[in-house]
């Protein structure tokens, strides 16, 4: 797994809506600022202006990063898809 840390000034949602958007293949691990992409196997995390990028080697390596996160993944059906691919469990959006 590789690691990255920058110093960034911004708040989440700079993240939210930029970088770790549901349009960029992002989901968000919910209750927390973590932000996690099946597809370029990247988890984002964002601790007072920190941010740390974690790059898993393979998917299973990326699995097990994230065993702990229920995350949720918007409107974007390939990246529901490609979650449930992984056996990652998706919390349901409340209405």
């Amino acid at each position: 797994m590789k690691k990255d840390r920058y110093l960034w000034q911004c708040n989440r949602y700079h993240l939210d809506f930029g970088l770790c958007s549901f349009r960029n293949g992002f989901a968000q691990a919910a209750g927390k600022d973590v932000w996690v992409n099946p597809f370029n196997l990247k988890i984002v995390s964002l601790n007072d202006g920190s941010i740390e990028v974690i790059t898993a080697d393979n998917e299973e390596e990326f699995r097990e990063a994230i065993k702990d996160y229920q995350v949720i993944c918007g409107c974007n059906g390939d990246l529901e898809e490609k979650l449930m691919s992984l056996g990652i469990p998706i919390l349901e959006e409340v209405s």
